[in-house]
């Protein structure tokens, strides 16, 4: 069934990318703003946690690279290994092409290959595959065991979140319910914290720690 899905995502998100190239809405996000801002949240935690030591980066579902973008306006970014996955080989290619830095690579993946300091997802499993909740709600954590098998320090990712979760039947957004997610990163992972910002009221980022 995941490999179904993967195969439905890759074909929906290559179709945006083709209509909208290397932007936000190419990865169906509604604004650079909001965009950057869940990126802030994710290294402000990577810097808190990693201190003054460089630290390496899994980027899970990475589309076009717009977090390399982001890395690469920082001032003095600490990251000294970055591998972008995404399920879309020509997503994949197309990092390939633009980006050159040695320090980053792209491979076409659902998940790591390799251990990394940090595993981290901005927004790819917003989109749902299906409207099945209990099934895209089983392939998310698949894919964050997954990620959390090859991850030093700490998993971090962010999901709309909603009162009661669910799949819009128009849209095809997923919304989660955060507590139910909290808990169950507690059950299945360890020590889990959420964080929310007010210019994102319908967003929850967590951060899921590795035991030291």
């Amino acid at each position: 069934m995941n490999s179904t899905f993967e195969n439905k995502l890759s074909q929906i998100y290559w179709n945006r990318f083709e209509q909208f190239g290397s932007t936000p809405q190419g990865s169906f996000w509604a604004t650079e703003a909001r965009q950057t801002r869940r990126f802030e949240i994710i290294l402000c935690e990577i810097d808190k946690l990693s201190g003054a030591a460089g630290f390496s980066l899994a980027d899970i579902g990475c589309g076009y690279g717009a977090l390399v973008d982001y890395l690469l306006k920082r001032p003095a970014s600490s990251v000294t290994s970055y591998i972008g996955y995404d399920i879309s080989e020509q997503l994949i290619a197309a990092c390939k092409r633009k980006f050159e830095q040695p320090w980053a690579r792209f491979i076409c993946s659902s998940a790591p290959d390799q251990e990394q300091d940090f595993s981290v997802m901005s927004g790819p499993f917003n989109l749902a595959a299906t409207r099945d909740l209990v099934l895209w709600q089983n392939y998310v954590f698949d894919t964050l065991q997954g990620c959390w098998s090859h991850t030093k320090v700490a998993m971090i990712f962010n999901l709309q979140v909603a009162s009661s979760a669910r799949i819009s039947p128009q849209s095809h957004i997923y919304y989660a319910n955060s507590d139910q997610v909290l808990e169950h990163c507690v059950a299945r992972f360890g020590p889990t914290k959420r964080l929310v910002h007010p210019d994102l009221p319908r967003d929850a980022t967590f951060v899921v720690l590795k035991p030291v």
